[in-house]
Parts: C-alpha cells; structure tokens; sequence
C-alpha cells in the first residue's frame, strides 16, 4: 500500500479548513476596520503601543491532469502545492493514478475512489527569501526552487528531483479583516489579507498550469500580520 500524506504541511493542500485555521485563532472576534477593538478587551492603550510579533505568507495551489502524460504511469493525475514562509519551506506533491472512463482523479492519496493510486510523489525545500520566493504586493508570490522528492510505487521508493517556477498574483484587490484575541497577559492583533482570486502561472515540476489539459481546482493567497501589548 502506498504511504499516505501525513505531514500537517502537505495534509493544508487537502483540506479546506486549512487556511481558515490559521486565520482565526481560538477566542479570535473579526473587526470591522484595523482599530476596532474587540469588546471586553484592553482600550485605553494607543495604536502605537502595539509591538510587531510577526508575518507570513501562505501560497496553496490544487491541481489535477485527467489525461495521460509523458513519463508518467496512469491516465489521470493531480496533486497540489503549499508554501507558508513562517517555517521557510515549500512542499508539492504529484499523485499518478488510473482511473476509469469519466472518473476524476481525487486530490488527496487516500480518497475513497475507484481510482487506483500508481504513484505518489511528494517534495520539499528550504526556501529563503529573495533567492527562492519573493512577496509581489501584499499577497502576490514568485516561487523558483528545486524540491527534493520521494517517489512511491506499490512496490519501490526511490528519489527524485522537481522544479518549481510558480507565479501568483490576485485577481483583484486583497480583502482585509482583523481579528483580536487574549491571553492572560496579553492582547493580540492580526491583520488578514486574502485574495479574492488568484491566477495561477509557471510549473509544478513536469505540469504546467498553463497546459489546455490542466485544470486549477483551487488557489489561495493570504497574509498575516501580527501584533501584540500588555493587557491594561
């Protein structure tokens, strides 16, 4: 049996609920506008009194192929890609399956499907800021690295190599909430901002985006920024 994808990183390509996890901590309350402050919490501090703790990128993309490519087994393929900056690393994956005649293949290897899995390949990388990936705007991403791959058969593992040379801008102007949470000794502030859309460009190791048989069945674009300052 082929090993499935454990690694919570490669687990975000697969769930849906994977980027609102990180954009809504426990306890969070949404804001309308940057100042707002969330009822019951500390208001006599200043703006200035909030100190910096922190920002990310998150950059996801799900795709799938249902159709035969060269050099790959099967007749149906699909897998994804994530990068979150805060921990500096990059991950994809390429799942080869064969399926039946108007059967899609699924996004996550251990699916329940009629399709059957030939190949699962997955792959990761340091990445480091500006030679790897770079923020355009205030979500775009530029990724261009090479992962270094493990490549499952029913039978074999071997390794591998993938490049990545990966564009992501928004469709439209970011949407921003913030969102306000506490401890008990201190009050936080996070600044969200999401992509309504994302256009998606480049390659995923042997897929383009841009192939006519490729289609992009999810992309998301987010930042965060952090704040934190003593409760009153």
């Amino acid at each position: 049996m082929l090993r499935q994808i454990t690694a919570a990183a490669v687990t975000l390509l697969v769930s849906a609920a994977g980027i609102s996890a990180i954009a809504a901590p426990a306890g969070a309350v949404a804001a309308s506008s940057p100042n707002a402050v969330r009822a019951g919490s500390a208001q006599a501090s200043a703006a200035a009194d909030w100190a910096f703790a922190g920002n990310k990128r998150v950059g996801v993309v799900q795709w799938r192929y249902p159709a035969a490519a060269t050099g790959r087994p099967g007749n149906a393929h699909s897998g994804g890609f994530f990068l979150d900056n805060s921990d500096g690393r990059v991950w994809s994956m390429w799942l080869d399956w064969r399926c039946p005649s108007g059967v899609t293949p699924p996004q996550d290897s251990a699916a329940q499907t009629s399709c059957t899995l030939l190949r699962e390949e997955v792959g990761s990388a340091i990445v480091f800021p500006p030679e790897d990936y770079q923020g355009v705007g205030a979500v775009g991403l530029d990724i261009h690295t090479t992962l270094s791959t493990t490549i499952q058969t029913p039978t074999t593992t071997t390794r591998g190599s993938a490049v990545l040379n990966l564009t992501l801008r928004p469709t439209a102007a970011p949407e921003q909430e913030t969102v306000y949470w506490q401890d008990t000794k201190r009050e936080y502030k996070r600044l969200i901002v999401r992509a309504p859309g994302v256009i998606a460009n480049g390659s995923v190791g042997w897929l383009s985006l841009s192939a006519p048989k490729t289609t992009i069945v999810s992309a998301q674009l987010t930042a965060y920024r952090t704040y934190v300052r003593p409760l009153a």
